[in-house]
């Protein structure tokens, strides 16, 4: 006699491996386009890719925009410095997938937002370290940008 156990999601799907059926149901529990399912997709990139970028949320009412860069400094410290001499972390800004996920710490899960990246295990993209892309779009914040601006600016037609 055989038995198949059949595992089923909150929704409806079914997986014959119950590990697989709880990684789907952890990310159906977030709507795509919302700060909490972009903290699970950004998670699943790896804590310390290093990232160039923009995280674009709207919390409380309020834009809030986010640039991340990957940059060496080598070009803007050679004419007081030796450069040579110095350690990398001084030669270098970086940033990670974990300073985005503490900066997305203030944010609500249900907050609307999108991202655009390019990531990379290396801080030096490129060549021997080859990189990815990751971007959401989300039509909702950008609505929800647009009647706020209108909003604002027939506010001052008023005045």
């Amino acid at each position: 006699m055989d038995i198949n156990v059949i595992y089923t999601a909150k929704d409806g799907m079914r997986f014959s491996d119950p590990y697989e059926c709880e990684e789907y149901e952890k990310r159906l529990g977030s709507e795509a386009g919302r700060v909490g399912r972009a903290r699970i997709d950004l998670k699943a990139l790896g804590e310390n890719e290093y990232v160039f970028g923009m995280l674009k949320v709207r919390h409380e009412g309020i834009n809030n925009y986010r640039t991340y860069v990957v940059r060496c400094l080598d070009d803007k410290l050679e004419d007081y410095v030796n450069v040579s001499e110095l350690d990398v972390d001084k030669r270098w800004i970086r940033s990670t997938v974990s300073d985005v996920l503490r900066d997305m710490e203030r944010f609500n899960d249900d907050d609307l937002c999108e991202y655009e990246f390019i990531y990379c295990d290396h801080w030096e993209f490129g060549g021997e370290h080859p990189f990815g892309c990751t971007r959401t779009h989300n039509q909702e914040l950008w609505d929800e940008m647009k009647k706020a601006n209108d909003a604002e600016k027939a506010k001052k037609d008023k005045e």
